[in-house]
């Protein structure tokens, strides 16, 4: 049995991940098993975890330091008990957010050492990373705007000042510069179907899927 790839989808908030995702499961389940799940959560452990990320209490502001350790420790869970072995069973993974979004979020966003961050993830997850990597690349104040008009309410990293989020997307810039072999950027701001064919169309020309 041949391995499922596992595809990553990342960017920052307000970029359309979900939606891209939700598109791409309808066309690739035609052709191949596809298993979509999401970060900070995904299996059991980690949607937990995820609660303690997100929760609106007065013990949800973290350290960096403890956010970062929060992510990975929910990744680990997620990627024992979902990615590999759905992988291992053929499947393809879509994950809206993998490891990128740690360096991002809490390297660039909150200052954290990007590579004690790296060298952290290597270790803990033996260099596992995706076989490809869409970045949604759009500028902020659009990214602001689109959130600001969601009827579900802001989360955390949404309600961030502008400089954060700035320097988030200037974080996902960089990976992509360090990882061109591995990530592929696309601009965000276009219909949603035209990203998708682009999206399609990528993952056709690297692993010979015919849609």
């Amino acid at each position: 049995m041949n391995k499922g790839k596992f595809i990553t989808i990342e960017g920052c908030e307000g970029t359309g991940k979900s939606t891209q995702i939700k598109l791409l499961k309808q066309k690739l389940k035609k052709k191949i098993k596809v298993k979509c799940t999401r970060e900070p959560g995904g299996s059991l452990g980690a949607e937990k975890i995820r609660k303690l990320i997100f929760a609106k209490s007065k013990f949800d502001n973290w350290s960096p330091i403890t956010e970062a350790l929060l992510h990975i420790s929910a990744r680990s869970d997620h990627l024992e008990k979902i990615v590999k072995p759905n992988i291992n069973n053929g499947v393809w993974v879509i994950c809206d957010r993998f490891r990128d979004s740690t360096i991002a979020y809490q390297g660039y966003g909150n200052g954290l050492k990007i590579k004690v961050l790296e060298m952290m993830q290597d270790s803990i997850f033996n260099k596992f990373h995706a076989d490809l990597t869409i970045i949604l690349d759009m500028d902020v104040n659009k990214c602001l705007k689109r959130i600001k008009k969601r009827k579900t309410g802001m989360q955390k990293y949404e309600k961030m000042d502008i400089s954060f989020h700035k320097k988030v997307r200037k974080g996902f810039l960089e990976i992509f510069k360090k990882n061109k072999k591995r990530c592929v950027i696309l601009e965000a701001d276009e219909d949603e179907n035209i990203i998708n064919d682009k999206i399609l169309k990528i993952i056709n020309d690297k692993f010979k899927i015919i849609f």
